[in-house]
């Protein structure tokens, strides 16, 4: 068996050399998560564009797949514009929704990481009690004081505990 090494800029000509109506789903959603790797917005704009026009459509792993490489690279502009990809991905699910709070919980950002969790509340979907530590960090972090008590009361509503 031989192993073939390339750049990634290669690897990349591949990849798309294929693009079209042969390429897999799986070969897509690793281009997505090559451009979001290297932060290139225009390239990640124009695939997604184009995967909606061709009517892709994908599971909540994939999504997910896709959402864990934005979110460590602290690329949540694409990891938000994959969360609302409408007509390309299945409902987003809890692991989604955990991924991007923490996402933006790393980044600092209280605000839009409670917005996740309020967008997922909305969905009808329960939070998990880990949920709530990872929204109150970035609350401490900031001194944020009305968003921490928010999540106090959710842990007391839903009946977890901090430990």
């Amino acid at each position: 068996r031989r192993v073939c090494y390339c750049s990634q800029k290669t690897a990349y000509q591949m990849l798309t050399s294929i693009v079209g109506s042969e390429m897999c789903l799986t070969d897509s959603i690793n281009i997505l998560r090559y451009h979001a790797h290297l932060g290139d917005a225009t390239a990640f704009a124009a695939m997604l564009s184009d995967l909606c026009a061709r009517g892709c459509t994908y599971d909540v792993v994939s999504r997910n797949r896709a959402l864990a490489v934005c979110t460590p690279n602290k690329a949540l502009d694409f990891a938000d514009a994959l969360a609302t990809a409408e007509g390309l991905f299945a409902g987003m699910d809890t692991v989604g929704y955990i991924t991007l709070m923490k996402g933006h919980a790393a980044a600092g950002d209280a605000v839009r990481g409670v917005q996740v969790y309020e967008d997922m509340r909305a969905a009808g979907l329960h939070p998990p009690p880990m949920s709530f530590g990872i929204l109150l960090d970035p609350c401490g972090a900031y001194k944020d004081v009305v968003r921490a008590s928010q999540v106090f009361k959710d842990v007391r509503t839903f009946g977890c505990s901090l430990t």
